[in-house]
């Protein structure tokens, strides 16, 4: 089974880490680097992180934040999904990274593959199961295509993340989740597309 892992040698490679990231940048980092400046062993780093992937992401969600509610009524259960989107990227630290982890990735298939796994995945899944709730609960019209919903919400954050001079502020939170559940809901009635 091996020896348990050092909590203060894996705190020292996140320090080292997070250095050389704020040095040389995504295109920088290097596993070779973070482990020379940690003053320690590939093989150790390796074992830790199989990949700089898996190490970038850690990096991103090193800092705990508590985890929004993401259960009862629809806007409520929506405000939550909202928050865990975006509650990293309202420092700025946070956005710079997510910004650079997401054009790396364009060039860098192992990179794209662990953030698919660890964020973009997860994050639909847990806004499916939302949806899910709020349909078996009647908030919602049965058979209701989410997919649109949360891929537009989430996209509209990325948008203002890489596209824009906007920062990303607790302000967009409201805006979205308005629009997420005026399409949810559907046109109010008497307001048919006809």
């Amino acid at each position: 089974m091996g020896r348990p892992r050092d909590p203060a040698l894996d705190g020292a490679i996140l320090d080292a880490a997070q250095a050389l990231l704020e040095e040389a940048g995504c295109s920088g980092f290097t596993m070779e680097g973070v482990a020379s400046r940690a003053g320690t062993g590939k093989q150790t780093l390796y074992r830790r992180w199989p990949s700089r992937g898996e190490l970038l992401i850690d990096l991103y969600y090193r800092d705990p934040m508590p985890p929004p509610p993401l259960d009862g009524p629809l806007a409520a259960a929506l405000d939550g999904f909202l928050e865990l989107n975006l509650q990293r990227l309202y420092h700025p630290w946070h956005q710079n990274l997510l910004r650079s982890l997401a054009v790396a990735a364009q060039e860098d298939a192992a990179l794209k593959a662990v953030m698919l796994a660890r964020i973009t995945r997860p994050r639909l899944e847990l806004g499916r199961a939302i949806f899910r709730r709020a349909e078996a609960a009647g908030e919602v019209p049965a058979g209701l295509d989410a997919e649109p919903i949360l891929e537009g919400a989430i996209g509209a954050i990325w948008f203002r993340l890489l596209f824009t001079e906007e920062p990303v502020t607790p302000a967009l939170k409201p805006r979205l989740l308005r629009a997420m559940l005026a399409q949810a809901r559907g046109p109010a009635p008497g307001k048919g597309t006809g």
